[in-house]
């Protein structure tokens, strides 16, 4: 009995003291882990580059999918291209480069103007233009594969902005109806406008590496922008069909004098951008 007692005490001992160096040894294994950890940074030095492209349209597809909105499309018509150049002091240089076009062209539906008799059949076509480049710079302050960021941006760019319309009886064309209008007046344009834009933009983002290579990032950019637009009001066509050979002739058309407008406005559109890009 004395015997299995002395065992019992002495297994138990045994366990205890190998417990205890198994414990030692992890926690010295997860110290070095950690302080191993702590030094590895995945961030871009001096003398490296990176690219980077927004992938906002990702964002709001995958929303509009899980909301349950109809009619849902992948618009990747706008496109901003970010370059970086990385410095000493945590310094960085970027130019942005962004372009975007976007063009819809829809049927027109005739109008009540029963003296149409169809002139006013045909489509329209909405188009959009933009061009923008942008120098900034900024000031990091990097921890492990995190990188914070303060800067600013200066800005340039073009846009215009245009419809159209396309009707199917055209000047010179045999009219085929049986009754012919007289004077019919129908929309040749809307309103046209061409921009140039300047402005200066304060920047705070924050990127992720999940390698030396890879990253993913957020920025928030509200830009003070300075526009000079000239504007063209709508054009109108006064069209008529001649008895003889049923042949439309326009005959005249209408407009209004272009307008140059000079206005600021702060941008909230596009404010928060998510990137996507490569160090190397």
């Amino acid at each position: 009995m004395t015997f299995l007692k002395t065992s019992f005490s002495a297994f138990t001992l045994f366990l205890f003291i190998s417990n205890t160096a198994f414990c030692k040894a992890n926690i010295g294994n997860a110290y070095a882990f950690l302080a191993q950890d702590t030094v590895k940074t995945y961030l871009p030095i001096s003398g490296q580059r990176s690219l980077s492209l927004n992938i906002n349209p990702i964002f709001s597809y995958l929303g509009n999918m899980f909301n349950g909105s109809t009619n849902n499309l992948f618009n990747i018509s706008a496109t901003s291209i970010l370059y970086r150049k990385f410095n000493e002091n945590n310094t960085v240089k970027r130019y942005r480069l962004n372009f975007g076009i976007a063009t819809n062209e829809n049927n027109i539906i005739g109008n009540a103007n029963f003296l149409a008799f169809g002139l006013d059949l045909g489509t329209r076509r909405h188009s959009d233009f933009s061009f923008s480049f942008a120098y900034g710079k900024e000031k990091r302050y990097n921890y492990r594969k995190l990188a914070l960021y303060t800067g600013w941006e200066l800005l340039s760019g073009l846009s215009h902005y245009s419809t159209t319309y396309n009707y199917d009886q055209k000047e010179g064309d045999q009219f085929e109806g049986n009754f012919f209008p007289v004077n019919y007046t129908r929309r040749s344009s809307d309103s046209q406008s061409s921009s140039l834009n300047l402005g200066v933009a304060g920047l705070l983002g924050a990127e992720y590496y999940f390698s030396k290579m890879f990253f993913v990032g957020l920025e928030l950019s509200v830009p003070i922008v300075v526009s000079i637009s000239r504007n063209n009001n709508l054009v109108n066509e006064i069209v008529n069909v001649q008895s003889i050979g049923n042949i439309v002739r326009v005959t005249e058309e209408e407009s209004q004098k272009a307008r140059y407008i000079i206005n600021g406005s702060l941008r909230s559109s596009n404010a928060i951008q998510f990137r996507a890009g490569i160090a190397f």
